[in-house]
């Protein structure tokens, strides 16, 4: 059978995506492309518009490539649904062209087009909650889930939307697994995304833009995904934090003025370019095992907890909280078996104690103030791991030329090194013989009470006792005749 084939795109890796098309007596039959990163596996050819309405029908499209996702094509994906005559020939359309992906919902078919009318509306209104307030969100709402398995995606627009679901992450259990691919950009304006936001193990060819108030109202999902081109988060609000665990960004990592209301997470993630994290409001954010390539720039950030355990920065970081706020910006942070190879720019000022309050975690957990999160490990534990991060401060600072920090920094690091030194030696040999000994005479004379049955022992008891309290009469409470 004769075939045509055309060359789609070529990733960064010299990989090619090929469509091929055959054609018999000048016809065409069918249409797939082969991706030559992933040479067994051909992939279903849809048009814009056949796969929104596959979605709109509540079909998981699978080893699919797809030219773009985008809200205009719901709207004439809608329209055509909803007319009688557009809809049976998009049915035979697909029942020929595409029978495995019709096979999906061919049993429920009367049920499928009948929700269709609630699937997606072009002129909506949905209220969400963002940062406690209520507000309402007017444009398009599409109330079906994005869901994809291992299919080539060549951009993904969203503007001004409501979208329930967007999951093209990984499923456990599905064989055999691909990840899917997005080849030239995923741009998301003034969107906001409902219940799911999943891009594990993603790989992005193209620009990652989420600007102008981008709301996620659930977790949102990117680990182990891959970033070829330049990321950006502005202005987005995320309700129940983010997962960027063992993700790669190749280029540029961005996040200006966004607010993270739950635990952020970069555990083990490899920034090769700079890292920028201009304004952002935190809860936690953790950094432990991540790789800066190149410079990371947290500058004006709020924070209750920032972990850099084990953080490797191969230049400079950049460090400074947010003037805006009256108290202190950064509450937390823990530099445990970090490494800065270039220069730590930050002044002590931000991290020193103040008013009884430290910054540095381990010396807040050795106060009391925080709950360490070993319980078997004692407080007074942390007293050395406090003096050791003071003490890697001084260090940067005495790199740099910084005396004035480096004075500061060292008298709190002999400090905890007192204060350690003052717990081993309160809490050692003395004091838990004196203890024990205090607790069993307690409970020696309670059994003694308890079991005398003389009245000569009882009398000598409270003879004893009485004599005990009017020695401890003071002279200056007695009154005089």
């Amino acid at each position: 059978m004769p075939t045509t084939q055309r060359v789609l795109h070529t990733d960064s890796d010299n990989h090619k995506v090929v469509l091929h098309s055959e054609i018999v007596n000048k016809r065409l039959i069918r249409q797939f492309v082969t991706y030559n990163r992933y040479p067994d596996i051909k992939y279903e050819y849809l048009t814009s518009f056949h796969a929104a309405c596959l979605i709109l029908l509540g079909v998981e499209l699978e080893r699919c490539y797809i030219p773009e996702i985008r809200v205009r094509m719901f709207e004439k994906a809608h329209a055509a649904l909803r007319d009688r005559n557009r809809r049976l020939r998009i049915m035979r359309y697909l029942r020929t062209r595409h029978p495995k992906l019709f096979q999906q919902f061919a049993l429920e078919h009367c049920q499928r087009v009948g929700a269709v009318a609630d699937a997606f509306n072009p002129e909506g209104r949905v209220e969400i909650e963002i940062a406690g307030e209520k507000q309402t969100h007017e444009g398009p709402v599409l109330n079906r889930p994005i869901i994809c398995r291992s299919c080539l995606i060549k951009k993904i627009v969203f503007v001004s939307a409501y979208i329930a679901e967007l999951n093209l992450g990984f499923t456990k259990g599905y064989t055999p697994y691909k990840p899917n691919i997005i080849f030239e950009e995923l741009s998301i304006r003034n969107a906001v995304f409902g219940m799911a936001f999943d891009l594990r193990k993603v790989l992005c060819q193209g620009q990652v833009y989420f600007r102008e108030k981008v709301a996620f109202k659930s977790m949102v999902h990117c680990m182990y995904a891959e970033f070829y081109g330049e990321v950006i988060f502005e202005e987005c609000f995320f309700q129940n934090g983010a997962d960027f665990g063992k993700a790669t960004f190749h280029k540029n990592f961005r996040i200006y003025d966004c607010e993270f209301s739950c635990s952020t997470y970069f555990r083990n993630s490899n920034f090769k370019k700079d890292g920028w994290f201009l304004r952002p409001i935190f809860r936690k954010v953790d950094f432990a095992h991540a790789h800066f390539g190149k410079r990371c720039h947290i500058t004006n950030i709020s924070a209750e907890e920032i972990d850099f355990y084990a953080t490797m920065f191969c230049k400079t970081l950049f460090l400074s909280p947010s003037t805006k706020n009256s108290g202190r910006a950064i509450r937390s942070i823990d530099f445990q078996d970090t490494t800065v190879e270039g220069k730590l720019a930050c002044d002590f000022r931000y991290l020193e104690p103040r008013k009884g309050e430290p910054v540095i975690k381990p010396h807040r957990i050795a106060l009391g103030i925080d709950e360490p999160p070993v319980k078997k490990k004692k407080r007074q534990d942390y007293w050395q791991e406090a003096q050791k991060q003071y003490a890697w401060l001084k260090e940067q600072y005495r790199k740099q030329g910084r005396y004035e920090d480096e004075d500061n920094a060292h008298w709190w690091a002999s400090e905890c090194a007192r204060k350690g030194r003052k717990a081993v030696a309160g809490g050692g040999w003395l004091w838990h013989p004196l203890a024990l000994t205090a607790v069993w005479w307690f409970l020696l004379c309670k059994a003694v009470w308890r079991n005398a049955h003389s009245a000569v022992v009882r009398r000598f008891l409270r003879f004893g006792l009485a004599k005990f309290k009017k020695d401890q009469i003071q002279p200056w409470r007695e009154t005089s005749l």
